[in-house]
């Protein structure tokens, strides 16, 4: 008998196979369609989880709850009428507390950063055979002191400064650039901060966290305990703190530059820009040609630099006269608005001159005047009804799309939604909920009033700019309660489909199971399928081999009984 395992079937039994496999595969193609059909649904369901998503943003930008809420009169601002054309003058931010005005600033001088040029040296890269110190920000020894005496304040001494940190610059009452400890009372009781001469807080000790690291915020004072700033000064407070400033001396010990006889030029610019001095009174060293050139690190008087070089060998620096008396001297910036005179250390990012705008003074400003025109804009606004708008019109378009039943020839086509008459009802309701009038509400009722509206399409839009800016000029809190009345309706029915127990989540948990079952199913009927079709071979594998058997016997006798034959 021929070994059946070692046969090759005959195309007659390989089709025979492959045709009852055919069959036997069917409840695999049905199990792999339905597994498909929710796919595609898991899909759609997904994709509109998204839009939702996306449009509850859009709504919670016009709710007045929303930490995101946009639905506020900003503000826009302008340059106008230089007397000097072409000049710049200033530039200015602002935020929504800015007051709408016009504001003529006339600027008489810049605020300047000190600077000192040394007479021109021998060389920039060869040694100059000096020795001696640079002393930046002090002379080695720190002292603080109270000028005046406060409640608030009963003892000020000089502490350690953190490794990494910078020591805080020096500062004098007498000569206007003394240190201003804050002191103010809130609902949780005293706090404290500690600002600079030029008005800006100084970054110390954060007591909150107690991990090294430093806050320029207001922290809370206790009555009677030692505060240090790790940073130089230590503050002891008073038993009987009040609201105010007190000023506070401080002299820093600053840091010591060395310089040796194979030093060159550009040695001793990289020494002083390595050293860490003290904040506030700071320079940055630099070469020009031969020359040393050392420059504050800020502008202003209060900024001037705190510096001195001792010459142990080889002499001093020299120095070279300013192209013109003062000009390499510390100056503030002085400027007027509306009037009003200002001196401030600095020409930019000046917050404290009107209320919610930073005032840049240009690099042209010097001599010259303009005028900031400070106007109420609603730009952001209607964005986000705009923004809105949109997002609620693709919704709409979605689930139009989705829910449909189309006739093509003979064929009707149903959108992958159209089984489900839920999504089709949330379409008519954001439909009504968008129109909806509410008559418990004052002076407007519906969105249609203040501007916004639905075409003869059904798509909403900011219909008329006009009345909108009309209504918000007039009476802008009429018109947050009109749209929290109806985003808030919107919101709620978005919620119902798309917030953590939603329907959304709920179905798609739903899909999400049936997909993994039917999965399970076509992976234990494909394993069937697979044993099914080997047996099926091996099965008709041993019928063949029988016929080829009997085939073969059928041969033999027939030559057998043929011979037999041939001898009669």
């Amino acid at each position: 008998m021929v070994d059946a395992l070692n046969t090759t079937l005959s195309s007659y039994f390989t089709s025979l196979v492959s045709n009852l496999m055919n069959l036997e595969r069917q409840p695999l193609t049905r199990l792999t369609r339905q597994r498909d059909v929710l796919t595609v649904q898991r899909g759609v369901y997904l994709d509109l989880r998204s839009q939702l998503d996306d449009l509850k943003e859009r709504v919670q930008a016009l709710l007045s709850s929303s930490p995101f809420f946009a639905l506020e009169s900003g503000r826009s601002i302008a340059v106008t009428d230089p007397s000097v054309s072409g000049a710049m003058v200033l530039s200015a931010t602002v935020n929504n507390t800015a007051m709408v005005g016009e504001y003529r600033v006339q600027v008489n001088q810049l605020a300047r950063a000190e600077q000192w040029v040394s007479a021109e040296q021998s060389s920039t890269d060869r040694p100059l055979g000096k020795r001696g110190v640079f002393y930046l920000g002090g002379m080695g020894t720190a002292v603080a002191s109270l000028p005046v005496s406060s409640p608030s304040v009963s003892a000020v001494s000089v502490g350690t400064v953190d490794s990494g940190l910078r020591e805080l610059g020096s500062g004098d009452q007498a000569e206007g650039t003394a240190y201003m400890l804050e002191v103010r009372q809130s609902e949780a009781g005293y706090e404290f901060r500690l600002r600079a001469a030029d008005g800006l807080p100084v970054a110390i000790y954060d007591k909150a966290k107690a991990d090294g690291t430093l806050t320029e915020d207001w922290q809370a004072l206790t009555p009677g305990e030692t505060y240090d700033t790790h940073r130089g000064l230590v503050i002891v407070f008073g038993e009987a703190p009040q609201v105010g400033t007190v000023a506070i001396d401080y002299q820093a010990a600053g840091v010591a530059v060395h310089v040796v006889e194979s030093d060159s030029l550009a040695n001793v610019v990289t020494k002083l820009n390595a050293a860490l001095q003290p904040e506030g009174r700071d320079l940055i060293a630099s070469m020009v040609g031969a020359h040393l050139v050392l420059t504050a690190r800020q502008t202003g008087t209060a900024h001037r630099m705190v510096v001195q070089y001792v010459a142990e060998a080889g002499g001093d620096w020299g120095s070279t006269l300013p192209p013109e008396t003062g000009a390499w001297e510390a100056q503030d910036a002085q400027f007027t608005v509306n009037g009003i005179s200002f001196t401030r250390a600095r020409n930019t990012n000046l917050t404290d001159v009107l209320g919610g705008v930073s005032l840049n003074l240009a690099f042209d400003a010097a001599g010259k005047s303009a005028t900031l025109k400070i106007e109420t804009d609603y730009s952001r606004a209607r964005s986000a009804v705009d923004a809105f708008a949109q997002k609620f019109n693709e919704v709409m378009r979605y689930l139009e799309e989705k829910t449909a039943i189309t006739k093509q020839g003979d064929t009707y086509i149903r959108g992958a939604l159209a089984n489900d008459t839920v999504f089709s009802e949330l379409r008519y309701k954001l439909l009504s909920l968008v129109m909806q009038r509410h008559e418990t509400l004052g002076v407007y009722k519906s969105l249609s009033e203040v501007g916004v509206s639905l075409d003869s399409n059904l798509r909403l839009s900011l219909a008329s700019p006009s009345r909108f800016e009309a209504a918000m000029r007039q009476n802008p809190q009429a018109v947050v309660q009109v749209f929290d009345a109806v985003m808030g309706s919107i919101y709620t029915e978005l919620e119902r489909f798309n917030g953590g127990s939603g329907y959304l989540p709920q179905s798609l948990g739903v899909l999400d199971r049936q997909i993994g079952d039917l999965g399970s199913d076509i992976n234990r009927f494909q394993v069937y399928l697979a044993d099914r079709e080997a047996m099926l071979t091996e099965q008709y594998a041993q019928i063949q081999a029988q016929l080829i058997s009997l085939t073969y016997a059928q041969q033999t006798w027939a030559s057998i009984y043929g011979s037999v034959n041939r001898l009669f």
